[in-house]
């Protein structure tokens, strides 16, 4: 009767391991959609309403309790570490860090956010494609791990 039980949480335990790895895609995809969302509010702010950029990140980071610190370092470098604070390595960061080097660079701004929001686009399509198909992956390996332990403890 132990042993039944102890199968049984090894073998859920571990499920809710595969489970965990899966809301972490969900987790990312929800992250690269919510600074999709936060770009094209601040496109709005900078391009149509002719906010500074500096007031235009204070303004958005305190609606999503985001602190935007522009001290005396250069502006790409507080770009870049705002942007790592934001958001983990992949392709939606690294939308924003071409954002900040069009911005320091001579594109317009117009053209600097356009190309970031299509980029972000692009990476939120792609983070939507992934938890779409390893979501379901990352469970059943968790509970087949699960079943393989309990085999080898058992027997």
């Amino acid at each position: 009767m132990i042993e039944l039980i102890g199968s049984a949480l090894v073998i859920l335990s571990c499920g809710c391991m595969g489970a965990a790895a899966a809301a972490g895609l969900a987790r990312r995809e929800r992250q690269t959609r919510e600074t999709l969302r936060m770009m094209v509010r601040l496109r709005t702010e900078v391009c149509i309403c002719r906010r500074s950029l500096p007031e235009a990140l204070e303004r958005i980071g305190k609606e999503n309790d985001l602190e935007w610190v522009y001290d005396d370092r250069p502006f790409r470098e507080a770009w870049d570490s705002y942007a790592r604070r934001i958001l983990p390595p992949g392709p939606a960061l690294e939308a924003l860090r071409d954002l900040g080097e069009g911005l320091s660079g001579g594109e317009t701004p117009e053209q600097a956010f356009d190309r970031c929001i299509q980029a972000l686009e692009s990476a939120a399509g792609e983070e939507r494609e992934k938890r779409r198909r390893y979501a379901r992956v990352w469970v059943a390996l968790g509970f087949a791990v699960g079943g393989a332990l309990t085999l080898l403890l058992i027997g």
